[in-house]
């Protein structure tokens, strides 16, 4: 897919990478293929999303952002997971969304 962007506009400058499923279920409840369906959306694309996004901003003539530079990487679900779990009552019932967008935090420090 980011061959076929960069084929038509030259490039990428930006990648929004947002991609999320969830159910409520206790982990009593879950199969495991429900578990890695969760994990391959949740956290394996969004990781892969990042990887090839930048692999082709890389391509850019532009540097890309110094990676301490705090918009470089921007998460949202860091400051809204837990409010949205607690408001929507699935941070009781639905530890998968929350444990698969946990995956997540550090790939900012790579």
């Amino acid at each position: 897919m980011l061959d076929e962007v960069t084929k038509k506009y030259g490039k990428l400058n930006i990648l929004v990478n947002n991609a999320g499923v969830s159910f409520a279920k206790t982990i009593e409840e879950t199969s495991l293929d429900e578990w890695n369906w969760l994990m391959n959306i949740d956290s394996t694309g969004v990781s892969l999303g990042c990887k090839y996004g930048i692999e082709a901003m890389r391509k850019n003539e532009e540097p890309l952002p110094d990676s301490d530079d705090p918009t470089f990487i921007v998460r949202p679900f860091d400051l809204q997971l837990e409010a949205i779990a607690e408001e929507t009552g699935l941070a009781k019932r639905n530890v998968f969304y929350r444990m698969s967008a946990t995956a997540l935090l550090d790939l900012k420090t790579q």
